[in-house]
C-alpha cells in the first residue's frame, strides 16, 4: 500500500488499534485519521514516511502509543504532536532526523518513553524536552551528538533511564543531571570522553548502573576510577 485515502477510515469511530506497518507509505494525507477519536495505538513501522506535519495526527486525542520506527523521517514540523495529549510512548528510531527543535515535542505532557535512537541527530535545542516532565525513558543513542546543553534535561525530574551511548560527546556540563534525582540507569558508552566532572552525579542519588568507556560499572567503581 502506497497511499491512504483521507476517507478510508470513516465510520471506524470505535477503532482502538491500527497497524499500518510494512507498507510503502511516503506521507500521511491530511485528515486521514480525523475520525479515529478512540484510537489508542497507531503502528506505522517500516514505511517510507519522509516528514511529519502539523495535520498528520490531528484529533487523535486518545492515542497512547505511536510507532514511527524505520521510516525516512528527516523533519518534524513544530507542534506536530500537539493534539496527542495522552501519548505515553513515541518511537522514532531508525529515521533521518538531524535536529530536534524547541517545539518538536510540544504538547506531549504525558509522554513517558521517547526513543530517538539510530537517527542522524547532530544538535538538540536546549528547550526541546522542556515539556516532557513525565518522561521516564529517553534514548538518544547511535546519533551524532557532539554536545548536550547544560539545561537540556532540566525538567525531566522523573527520568529513570537515559541512554546517550554511541554519540560523539566529549564532555558533559557538571549540572547536566542536576534534576535527575530518580535516575537509575545511565549509558554513555562509545563516546569521546576523557573525563567527567565529579559534580555530574551529585544529585543522582538513586543511580544503580553506569555504562561508559566500553564497560559497565557499578556506581562505586566509577567514583573511584573514572571521575576526576
Amino acid at each position: 500500500m502506497i497511499q491512504l485515502n483521507e476517507k478510508c477510515f470513516h465510520g471506524l469511530k470505535h477503532l482502538k488499534q491500527l497497524d499500518l506497518s510494512c507498507n510503502r507509505l511516503s506521507h500521511i494525507e491530511k485528515h486521514t485519521f480525523n475520525h479515529l477519536h478512540k484510537l489508542e495505538v497507531l503502528n506505522l513501522l517500516c514505511n517510507r514516511i519522509q516528514s511529519v506535519g502539523v495535520t498528520d495526527f490531528m484529533n487523535l486525542s486518545s492515542l497512547t502509543h505511536l510507532n514511527l520506527l524505520e521510516n525516512a523521517i528527516g523533519s518534524i514540523e513544530n507542534r506536530s504532536f500537539r493534539h496527542l495529549c495522552q501519548l505515553k510512548r513515541l518511537m522514532l528510531m531508525s529515521n533521518r532526523l538531524r535536529r530536534v527543535e524547541e517545539r518538536t515535542f510540544y504538547g506531549l505532557e504525558n509522554l513517558q518513553i521517547l526513543n530517538l535512537a539510530n537517527n542522524l541527530l547532530e544538535k538538540m535545542d536546549e528547550n526541546a524536552l522542556r515539556d516532557l516532565n513525565k518522561l521516564v525513558i529517553l534514548n538518544l543513542s547511535h546519533n551524532q551528538l557532539r554536545k548536550i546543553e547544560e539545561k537540556s534535561f532540566r525538567n525531566l525530574c522523573n527520568l529513570v533511564e537515559l541512554d546517550l551511548s554511541h554519540n560523539q560527546l566529549m564532555t558533559l556540563h557538571a549540572n547536566t543531571l542536576k534534576e535527575q534525582k530518580q535516575l537509575q540507569t545511565l549509558s554513555l558508552n562509545f563516546n569521546e570522553f576523557e573525563k567527567l566532572p565529579k559534580q555530574l552525579f551529585q544529585h543522582c542519588l538513586t543511580l544503580k548502573s553506569f555504562d561508559a568507556f566500553n564497560r559497565t560499572f557499578q556506581i562505586d567503581e566509577i567514583i573511584h576510577k573514572y571521575i576526576n
